[in-house]
């Protein structure tokens, strides 16, 4: 059942015309009142996990916001965490929430009542060992992602029962291969993608439409890690370090199939969903990506300002989560629709190739062509989408080129094992591929 599926992207240029969405209200922490981490939508009601941590010591704050009135989001109530917020899930009037204590080096699940946002109360918590690093409900179960942190501790997916939320019960972990990085439920299935052994992208999926007996559908080795998910039926939204968008098919049982993606600005933040319409974080804002042909997905929509963390959708507005609070920005009407546009100049990149030797060691060597004279600029990322090193930075000529990368970064430091990022960009356009270094 586990096959390394390797993975050629080509980023799409967007040729669709793009309207601006501009936002309509703003929600600001106050002053010195910590760095807002994540954010989710229930109703007229936000929820922002407030990262609190002073020194060493690690807290957070869960705050509840109205957005009724997408133009004047109104503050309501909040309740203290003993960790760092790491993620929320809402169902039925109850939010789930993880938290972090590093110092301690546990977490926790704790539950809490929306009924009234001015007073939201503190229902349960459970204790979780290591770092909860996503929650989903699945009526009446409760999921959580956790990353080992310690000998003893390994990765796994812990199911609690909360019918009666006030004394939620353990019914089970499920062992994981691999330390999560993110996590998307979709029905019955559960969909879980992190680093495995030898650092090692992998992707699974299980059935859970009996939460007390999980069962393993499906898992993959991969060439690229996936930070952000977002699960619609057969079809797995997904973004990587280096801000790719990337649009996966899982329809066969036999391969995932890498249908499109579309180059963004890193660092990437969160994903929702809402028919034809991926709305996506990111280091520019938020885009608004129309996925009606999945083979051709283009940014419809763009909403600039500070760079966003996380974003998530209420019934009439969107809210885009930045460290010091939120934009409300409305929901993207435009058609999805991708008729392209004249271009008054094409783009002058036309192919990068597959790196080779890959995996490599010491060096590994990439091709690329033109179409035209332009400025390209090749660099190297980390899998956390660092800058490592620039490869070409200035103007080259039509046709085939080659660079060498010699597994160091910009001051000559021998870069460790891992999946690393050449990504090249040029007049309009951008491409990517991976190679990995074997020390």
């Amino acid at each position: 059942m586990h096959r390394l599926v390797p993975l050629i992207i080509l980023l799409l240029a967007a040729a669709a015309a793009r309207a601006d969405l501009d936002p309509v209200g703003r929600w600001d922490l106050s002053p010195d009142a910590g760095v807002a981490a994540v954010v989710r939508v229930a109703g007229d009601l936000a929820l922002v996990g407030v990262d609190e941590t002073a020194g060493n010591n690690p807290a957070g704050r869960l705050r509840l916001v109205d957005v009724a009135d997408p133009a004047a989001p109104a503050g309501r109530g909040d309740v203290d965490l003993t960790g760092v917020p790491l993620d929320i899930s809402i169902y039925d009037g109850i939010a789930a929430v993880t938290w972090y204590h590093a110092r301690l080096n546990r977490g926790a699940l704790a539950l809490i009542d929306l009924d009234d946002p001015d007073q939201p109360e503190f229902m349960s918590e459970v204790t979780v060992h290591g770092k909860p690093v996503a929650v989903a409900w699945q009526p009446y179960f409760i999921l959580v992602a956790v990353e080992g942190t310690s000998a003893g501790i390994g990765d796994h997916l812990l199911i609690e029962y909360a019918a009666d939320p006030w004394h939620p019960g353990f019914v089970d972990t499920v062992s994981l291969p691999y330390a999560p990085s993110a996590m998307s439920l979709d029905g019955d299935r559960l969909y879980l993608a992190g680093v495995g052994g030898g650092g090692v992208p992998q992707c699974e999926w299980f059935d859970v439409s009996d939460p007390s007996d999980v069962e393993l559908l499906d898992s993959y080795g991969l060439t690229l890690l996936f930070t952000s998910l977002a699960a619609q039926g057969d079809i797995l939204h997904t973004l990587l370090p280096d801000g790719t968008y990337v649009l996966v098919d899982v329809s066969s049982g036999y391969h995932l199939w890498f249908r499109a993606s579309l180059g963004l600005a890193p660092p990437p933040g969160g994903l929702a969903v809402s028919g034809d319409a991926v709305y996506a974080a990111a280091a520019d804002g938020l885009t608004v990506i129309g996925t009606g042909d999945p083979d051709n997905p283009f940014a419809a929509c763009l909403s600039t300002g500070a760079p966003a963390v996380d974003v998530s959708l209420g019934a009439n507005v969107v809210v885009l989560l930045d460290a010091d609070g939120f934009l409300t920005v409305p929901l993207c009407t435009e058609p999805m629709s991708n008729e392209p546009q004249p271009e008054a100049v094409p783009p002058a990149v036309l192919r990068l190739d597959e790196p080779y030797p890959n995996p490599f060691n010491p060096s590994v060597t990439v091709a690329y062509a033109l179409s035209r004279p332009g400025e390209a600029n090749l660099t190297v990322h980390d899998a956390r989408g660092r800058h490592v090193a620039t490869l070409v930075d200035g103007p080259k000529s039509v046709g085939t080129h080659n660079a060498v990368w010699d597994g160091r970064d910009t001051t000559g430091k021998a870069m460790p094992s891992g999946t690393y990022y050449l990504r090249l960009a040029t007049d309009g356009s951008t491409l990517t591929r991976s190679a990995t270094l074997l020390r």
